[in-house]
């Protein structure tokens, strides 16, 4: 009996000991598993592949949460601030590269990119492309830059060979715009300063140049800074407007209207390219800046700035941030052939983040709840049977007792005398002999009564007669 309970034990710990290691190998499992998820604090990368490359990003002026990136063969749509995933449009052939994107806010919906393959129109929020090129835009050329003028509605692309070119008819037709511009001018970028209402633009290693009359005609916009311009923000604060480029030579700003620059003093910034600016239409002190290989932030209008996320190590392109429900906006980031990402990555993300790691730590809890369950029902029930098999143990003792006593059964023990022995252990030796009385293994002696006339066996009393006086 106690050989089958040891074997009993040994076989519930055999049974437990599986169960604890595959609970355990499926919660490394998920912990695996989730490594490729974005983790809290680091950049959601949205696209990978670097034979599709993302150069563009432009928010949709109707939807702010609607974003655009463009690169190798496609336009992605993006929500930024929920879990989609981007979506890509139709209609882009799969050579044309996409460096240029510009939402039309005269007409909802519209949406204009350019690039290797000339000018391609959207009407459906980028769901599909149509080309838009014609005989009077310059053949063969890129479309680097892509501005749609508030006011007037006039598009304006501008080329890798040919400078600047309008159009006042959505791009069915086109003439040159370079009054002012070198001539084979390549053009970085469009932006305009809410405040002078100015409108810049950047010819690669030329400078910048400003335009009062929508591109009409331009000129070089003061002194002071780099040959070499790729991008300008303007940041509202205390009521003043204060310019900020992103040069070859790191951060330079101006608080005149562009009429002169300096070299901005940015604690905490690195030196060097900075190839992006970004700002958050929400919050006009926020400045974010995009260098060689990742993205940093300023808070108080380009005084300090600090590391925006750590995971992203490719040269940065174009920023733009949207304000959403978080405590602070998302970034949307393109990165060339680091691909499309954004941060921080929104709630409850499909494929990873906070809501994921807490499904992960919820499941992992289960499993060893269990586990620990298992565990312990297993030896209540390895306790059980441990019980059972002492009673039954007690219960063969005492069957082979009354096999051994036969049908004897010695009286409970009562007064505190000692109950008699079994049959097997009483003495068969003759009685002793007891004086004057009888017995029927006695003596004649005995039997009769002695000399001194004790009572015999009989009850009558015997001896010698006194005689009669």
């Amino acid at each position: 009996m106690e050989h089958r309970t040891r074997s009993l034990r040994r076989g519930g710990k055999r049974a437990i000991l599986p169960a604890l290691v595959a609970a355990a190998a499926f919660a490394l499992a998920l912990l695996v598993a989730g490594c490729g998820a974005p983790q809290p604090g680091q950049w959601d990368q949205l696209t990978s592949d670097p034979s599709q490359p993302i150069y563009a990003v432009a928010q949709d002026t109707s939807n702010p949460n609607l974003v655009y990136a463009g690169g190798g063969g496609a336009v992605y749509r993006l929500l930024a601030t929920v879990t989609q995933q981007p979506v890509p449009g139709t209609g882009l052939s799969s050579s044309t590269v996409v460096l240029a994107l510009a939402p039309d806010p005269a007409h909802e919906g519209r949406v204009y990119a350019g690039g290797t393959g000339g000018l391609y129109i959207s009407t459906h929020y980028g769901d599909s492309w149509q080309a838009a090129n014609n005989g009077s835009f310059p053949s063969g050329d890129s479309i680097d830059a892509l501005a749609v003028l508030p006011g007037s509605g006039t598009l304006l692309a501008g080329t890798t060979q040919h400078g600047i070119y309008s159009s006042a008819n959505e791009g069915r037709s086109w003439q040159a715009a370079n009054n002012g511009i070198p001539s084979g001018a390549n053009i970085n970028f469009f932006a305009q300063d809410p405040a002078s209402h100015l409108l810049y633009t950047s010819v690669a290693g030329v400078g910048l140049f400003a335009s009062s009359d929508d591109g009409t005609t331009w000129k070089a916009s003061g002194t002071g800074l780099p040959h070499d311009v790729y991008a300008l923000a303007p940041i509202i604060s205390g009521g003043a407007t204060t310019l900020f480029a992103g040069t070859s030579q790191g951060l330079f700003a101006s608080t005149d209207g562009g009429a002169s620059w300096h070299s901005h003093g940015a604690i905490g910034l690195p030196t060097g390219k900075l190839a992006a600016l970004g700002i958050d239409r929400r919050a006009p002190s926020m400045l974010y800046a995009g260098t060689g290989n990742t993205v940093y932030v300023s808070s108080d209008a380009g005084q300090a700035w600090k590391l925006l996320a750590p995971g992203l190590d490719h040269a940065v392109t174009q920023i733009v941030a949207v304000s959403g429900q978080l405590s602070q906006p998302v970034v949307v980031a393109a990165a060339g052939d680091g691909g499309l990402l954004r941060y921080p990555p929104p709630p409850n993300t499909a494929n990873g983040g906070i809501g994921s790691l807490i499904l992960n730590i919820v499941i992992i809890v289960a499993l060893v709840g269990a586990a620990v369950f298992f565990v312990v029902r297993s030896r209540r029930i390895l306790a059980d049977m441990d019980r059972r098999n002492r009673a039954e143990a007690r219960a063969a003792a005492e069957r082979r007792d009354r096999d051994a006593l036969g049908d004897y059964m010695p009286p409970p023990p009562t007064g505190g005398r000692r109950p008699p022995p079994p049959p097997s252990q009483r003495s068969h030796a003759a009685p002793p002999k007891l004086r004057g009385y009888g017995n029927t293994g006695g003596t004649d002696e005995d039997t009769a009564g002695g000399a001194n006339g004790h009572n015999g066996a009989n009850g009558r009393r015997s001896g010698n007669k006194k005689s009669n006086r």
